[in-house]
């Protein structure tokens, strides 16, 4: 009698370790997270204000003019982004960069949106 109450004690404590061990692990995570985003939108900022986003806008509209093939080297470049990089804070990098350019073309927003996501994420 005496085991079995023994082992039904044992078996709540090692319930008891995996429960917080699992929620230790997601605050560690969410953190984890939490902490990338505030540095990448800290960048994102800084990058905006130096000016990056106009040297990288001009520097591919001096490729080429035509719309077709810019957007053609920006896919690539989200595609291998999107190989190395997590999709969050590859679209905090690259939105401030890229969404110029494409307003220039006359695309939509939500469009380019769906561009960046589908290429991160492949």
């Amino acid at each position: 009698m005496s085991g079995h109450i023994g082992s039904l004690i044992e078996e709540e404590t090692r319930k008891m370790n995996t429960k917080r061990k699992a929620v230790k692990a997601a605050l560690t995570a969410a953190l984890s997270v939490c902490l990338a985003g505030c540095g990448v939108s800290a960048d994102g900022k800084k990058t905006i204000r130096i000016g990056h986003n106009q040297a990288i806008s001009a520097a591919l509209s001096g490729i080429t003019d035509n719309k077709y093939i810019i957007l053609l080297i920006m896919n690539v470049i989200l595609l291998i982004a999107g190989t190395f990089m997590d999709v969050t804070p590859a679209i905090l990098i690259f939105t401030p960069l890229f969404l110029p350019i494409v307003k220039t073309f006359g695309m939509s927003p939500i469009q380019f949106g769906l561009i960046l996501v589908c290429n991160l994420c492949i």
